[in-house]
Formats: C-alpha cells, structure tokens, sequence
C-alpha cells in the first residue's frame, strides 16, 4: 500500500483530483460547484449568506453563529461527497445519533424533574419500590424501545435513559398511566446524582457551584488561633517519604560504607563480582536519576497525553509518543550525569575487587607507580570515553536548553 496518494488520484466529484487542490482555478469550480449545490437545497440561507460576505457587520453576534451553523452541514456533506467519506460520515453521525437518548434523559428528566428535588440543599431518600424499579431497568428486566441497538442495550445508563424518554413519551399521551413510575424514578435519580459509585455516567454530570472560600476542608484544633489549621488526613500525598528514601543513600559516604559493604557482599558472594559493582554504581546514581527524571516527567503536560487518547492514542502509546519525546532530552542529561558518577567512581570499586576491577579504578591502581608521562597519558585516556558519551547525546541536550543542534 503507498505511503502517500498519487496526485492524479481522483476525488469524490467527477473531475477533479488530488492534484486540482492546488490549481487556483479547479479550486475556482469547486467553490461554483459548492454555491450551487446550497443554491439548490436552501436558496433562502445562501442568499443570507452572501449578504453576510458582502457586509458581514449587518448581522450581530448571535445572528452570525446561527448562520455560521446553518452553513456547516452543506460544507460537512459538501467535504464527504469531494474526499468520498460519506459512508465513514454516515456511520460516525449514526454512532452519535444512538447516543442522543442520553442527552435527552439528562436534559429533560434529570435536569428539569429530578435536580429540583435537591434545591436548597435538601436530601431525597430513594424508597425500596425506586430501588426495584432502576435495578429492574438497568438489569435488564423491563421492555426498551425497540430503537435501541442490541450494544447499547446491555449498558445501564442507555437502559435507564432510554426508559425514561419511553415513559416521557408515553406521558404525552396517557399522563396518569406513567405518572407513579416517572415519581419513582425521579426520587431515584435525585437521591443517587452525587452518588460515587455513578460518577462516570455521562446522565448525573452537572456543573457544580463552587465555594472559593472553602475549596478545601479544614480543620482548626484551636478556636483560640485560627491561623493554625489541618486539612483531612486522607488527602494528605505522603510522596515526599519515597524521595527520603532515595536520597539516604547519599546520607553516608562511600569511605564508611565500604568495610560493611565488602563484608557482606563476601557473605552473598558479590566480592570481587561485576554484580556487585554494578548494585553499588546503581545505589549511587539513583538518587539523582530518580530526582531528575521525576522533574522531567512532571513537567509534561497532562493534557498532551489526554489529547493524544481522544484521538486514538492507547495510555500506552500516547506515553511512547507524545510524553517520551518531550523527556527525552532530560533523560539524557540524566544517562550523561549518570555515566559520569559511575566512570568517575574509584573507591568503592577497589575496595571492592580484586581482578574484577573496572577500568578507572584498574588504570588508577596501575598508574600509581609510572612515570609522569604515563600518568598524563592515562588522564587523558579517561577523558575520552566522557566525551564520546556527551558527543553522542548532544542533541537531547540542546533540546532541553533551547539550543538549535548543529
């Protein structure tokens, strides 16, 4: 399959292809074609339309959204028929038509009958016959229009709000028939709109008035000084506990650790062992690693990853994709910062092993005793290594500080 579509590939409308997108004057006919199709299907609104074109301070604010509005299923069909998306648009406008008993229940039985109930404040009970009377809906147990799809119809909230709108319905007609049912549901939904347990149901979603003074609850032990004021235990975040406990591995240094650590590491036969280097390299770097890193992670904007899963994105991918990318610069300043701390480190690797050295610690040990050539020689070939390391990452680093890399 070609990555990208050949410019004489034909568009929707006979006669035109991908390629007249680019020509002034096929772009020209488009337009006529498109002028003459809303001429055909609505003469009134295209000629309140080109009023507007021609003196668009003749119409108001709100006047010129509602023909804004009225403008825009002529572009959207306009568009479908030209790209031939129309079935894809057909299929997409009937999965959010089949969506439209929701609002409907949410505006015109929760909204205006259920809420009032709860207005100043009050508290609404909902009684063992309105419990009965939601489970058998959102069970299963009562008869739904026959409208609604065989998906939708194993979801509770479609179940209750397409049995609402049925009995809204049949109250147009025969008020006294529904009217204990339209009651009973109604106290049901009043007493379980703020209920947890049915927070994601698109039906009990309402703003909420807040109170700017009291956002946050507090408590003061001491009437006698209301300065000093506690918030609820449970909303305390203890996450600061976790980064104490990183940093105390740097709360000792490596001179004192290092008779303990070899003592045990010859107990766990770790001594003289590329594993054991590596576990105390680990411990070392760790601390600045997970301070950095968390930073860099924080800094990411949530909403970028939300963004990216409402267009399609899995948690997984819109972290792959959007977040990983904008950390990648300080998780190479973290990788730089790390080899550093582990090539520069000599003590505990020596104190350590024996013939399992690593490479600064054995070039130190074998140049104690060289002439001062070969010390020079030596410095400089640890050098080295650190700079290549950097070179390479160099362009994560200029991200992160604004630099254009060259």
């Amino acid at each position: 399959m070609p990555s990208q579509t050949p410019p004489n590939t034909p568009l929707g409308l006979p006669g035109f292809s991908f390629a007249d997108l680019h020509r002034p004057a096929k772009l020209h006919e488009l337009y006529d074609r498109f002028v003459d199709q809303v001429k055909a299907t609505e003469p009134e609104l295209w000629a309140e339309w080109d009023r507007y074109r021609e003196v668009p301070e003749s119409l108001g604010p709100v006047a010129r959204g509602n023909i804004v509005v009225a403008m825009a299923p002529h572009v959207s069909r306009f568009l479908s028929a030209l790209f031939s998306v129309g079935a894809d648009a057909d299929a997409l406008t009937a999965a959010t038509r089949a969506y439209d008993v929701l609002f409907r229940f949410k505006i015109d039985f929760v909204r205006r009958r259920a809420l009032p109930l709860l207005k100043a404040g009050a508290h609404v009970e909902a009684t063992a016959e309105d419990h009965a009377l939601a489970e058998s809906i959102t069970f299963g147990m009562r008869q739904l229009e026959p409208s609604l799809s065989s998906e939708a119809s194993h979801d509770a909230e479609m179940r209750l709000a397409a049995y609402g709108c049925a009995l809204l319905d049949r109250e147009a007609t025969d008020k006294a028939a529904v009217a204990g049912e339209i009651e009973s549901l109604k106290r049901w939904c009043a007493a379980h709109v703020h209920d947890p347990r049915y927070r994601g149901w698109v039906v009990f979603r309402f703003p909420e008035n807040l109170d700017y003074d009291h956002l946050v609850q507090v408590q003061r032990p001491d009437p006698k000084l209301p300065e000093e004021m506690f918030g609820p235990d449970e909303k305390l975040r203890r996450r600061q506990g976790f980064q104490l406990i990183v940093l105390a591995t740097k709360m000792f240094p490596v001179a004192i650790l290092s008779i303990p650590l070899a003592v045990a590491f010859v107990r766990l036969g770790l001594y003289d062992n590329v594993i054991g280097v590596a576990l105390v390299h680990t411990a070392m770097a760790l601390p600045f690693v997970v301070l950095v890193t968390a930073g860099v992670f924080a800094g990411v904007s949530n909403e970028l990853e939300e963004a990216a899963m409402t267009l399609g994105c899995s948690r997984v991918t819109a972290f792959l994709r959007i977040v990983m990318p904008l950390a990648l610069p300080g998780l190479a300043a973290a990788a730089i910062f790390t080899f550093v701390i582990s090539w520069n480190e000599v003590f505990a690797a020596s104190v350590l092993t024996v013939r399992q050295r690593t490479l600064t610690a054995y070039l130190i040990f074998s140049l104690g005793e060289s002439p001062l050539h070969f010390k020079f020689a030596g410095g400089l070939f640890l050098i080295v290594p650190v700079l290549v390391f950097i070179f390479a990452v160099r362009r994560y680093l200029f991200s992160m500080w604004g630099i254009a890399s060259r």
